[in-house]
C-alpha cells in the first residue's frame, strides 16, 4: 500500500518518475571523479615529484573540483529534465476526440487533367493535376487529424482496398503518393464500385467510433450499381461526402507527351460532374464541397463527422477531463545547459 501510494505521488510529480532511479548515478560518478583524480595526483607525486605536483595542484586543483561539481551537477538536473517534473495549479487537460474517416480515392485517367485551379500567396494562380489536388488535400488531413483512424480505397474502373484502417498516417501517406492509373488495372470510373467496397470496409471493425466517408472524384461514373449501393449505406446511416475536383468547363488529359484520345482520334475532353456530386451527396445526407473554392477544406470536411470523446468519470451531467499539474521541464533543462556551459569552460581552462 506504502509503495502504491509513493508511485502515485511521483507519477503525479514526474511524468517519467523511473527516470528518478537514475540520480543514484550522480553520486557514485563523482566518487569515480574523484578517485580519479586522487590516482592521477599520485601518479603525478611519483613522476614530478612532491613539490612539483604541489605547485600544478596549487594552479590548477580548484579547476579541477568547479569541473567535477559542474559535471555531476549538470547531470543531476539533466535527468531531472528527462523525467519531466510537474508542479503548480492543476489544470485540465484537452479533450482528445477521435473519429474513423474512410476515404475513396478516384485514380482513373481522368483525374490527370491539369484543371484544378491553385491560388498562391503571391496571388498568381497555376494549375495542377486532380489527382495531386487530391493528395494534398489528404496530406493535409493527416496533419490535422493525429490520432483519427483511416482507410484508403482506390477506384477507376474497379475498387480496391489500398490502405485497411490504420492509425499510422505515415504509412498512409507514403502509399498515398503511390496513387496513380496505375493502381488499378481496369480503367474507366466506377463510383459505385468504390461505395460497394465501402460497405464491408466500414463493417470490417467493431468500433463504434464515429465514421466519414469522404470520395474525391471529379464525378464521372460509368458503372451502373451506384444507387443500389447508396440505399445499402443509407441504410447504414452512412452519409457520402463528396469533394468535386476539376473544372466544370473541361479539361484535356495529358498521357505520354499527348493528350488521351478515344476510338475516333479525338482528344478526351473530362470535365467534373458537379450535379452527380450534389445529387449523391443529397441524397445519403452528406455534404458537397468544391475543392478549388472552399477556403479551408480540410477543416470543413473535419467538421462533418462527429467526434468520439473518452469515458470519463462524471457528477450529474458534467464531464470532468482528467486534470494535470503543469510541465516544468523548461526550469531544470536551462539549469543543466548553464552547467555544462559552465562545465566546458572549466574544462577548456583547464587544458591551457
Amino acid at each position: 500500500m506504502m509503495m502504491a501510494q509513493l508511485s502515485n505521488g511521483l507519477s503525479e510529480h514526474f511524468v517519467y518518475w523511473q527516470v528518478l532511479l537514475a540520480l543514484l548515478l550522480v553520486p557514485l560518478c563523482y566518487w569515480w571523479l574523484h578517485n580519479n583524480a586522487n590516482q592521477r595526483r599520485r601518479n603525478l607525486q611519483k613522476y614530478l615529484g612532491t613539490r612539483l605536483e604541489h605547485a600544478l595542484h596549487q594552479q590548477h586543483g580548484a579547476r579541477y573540483r568547479n569541473g567535477r561539481v559542474y559535471f555531476c551537477s549538470a547531470l543531476f538536473f539533466s535527468l531531472l529534465t528527462i523525467a519531466q517534473p510537474r508542479w503548480g495549479d492543476k489544470q485540465a487537460g484537452a479533450i482528445p476526440t477521435t473519429s474513423r474517416w474512410l476515404f475513396c480515392l478516384d485514380v482513373s485517367k481522368s483525374m490527370l487533367a491539369q484543371d484544378h485551379l491553385v491560388i498562391n500567396p503571391t496571388s498568381n494562380t497555376s494549375y495542377a493535376s486532380r489527382l495531386q489536388a487530391a493528395r494534398q488535400f489528404l496530406n493535409q488531413f493527416c496533419q490535422s487529424a493525429q490520432g483519427d483512424s483511416v482507410a484508403l480505397i482506390h477506384f477507376a474502373g474497379q475498387a480496391r482496398l489500398a490502405v485497411p484502417w490504420t492509425e499510422d498516417l505515415l504509412a498512409f501517406r507514403e502509399i498515398l503518393e503511390l496513387s496513380g492509373p496505375d493502381s488499378i488495372t481496369a480503367g474507366g470510373s466506377d463510383l459505385g464500385a468504390a461505395l460497394k467496397l465501402a460497405l464491408p470496409t466500414l463493417q470490417a471493425t467493431t468500433e463504434t467510433m464515429p465514421t466519414g466517408l469522404v470520395v474525391l472524384t471529379d464525378g464521372e461514373d460509368w458503372g451502373d450499381s451506384l444507387d443500389e449501393v447508396m440505399q445499402e449505406l443509407r441504410e447504414l446511416k452512412v452519409p457520402i461526402n463528396c469533394l468535386g475536383i476539376g473544372s466544370r468547363l473541361g479539361s484535356k488529359i495529358p498521357i505520354d507527351g499527348g493528350f488521351l484520345q478515344d476510338s475516333q482520334n479525338t482528344d478526351v475532353v473530362t470535365a467534373m460532374n458537379q450535379s452527380e456530386l450534389h445529387r449523391i451527396a443529397r441524397l445519403s445526407g452528406g455534404i458537397y464541397a468544391d475543392a478549388a473554392s472552399e477556403v479551408n477544406l480540410v477543416q470543413f470536411v473535419l467538421e462533418q463527422a462527429p467526434r468520439r470523446q473518452p469515458e470519463f468519470t462524471s457528477e450529474g451531467d458534467d464531464v470532468n477531463p482528467q486534470q494535470s499539474l503543469p510541465n516544468r521541464f523548461q526550469w531544470p533543462l536551462a539549469i543543466a545547459c548553464l552547467l555544462w556551459l559552465l562545465e566546458l569552460l572549466a574544462a577548456r581552462g583547464r587544458s591551457k
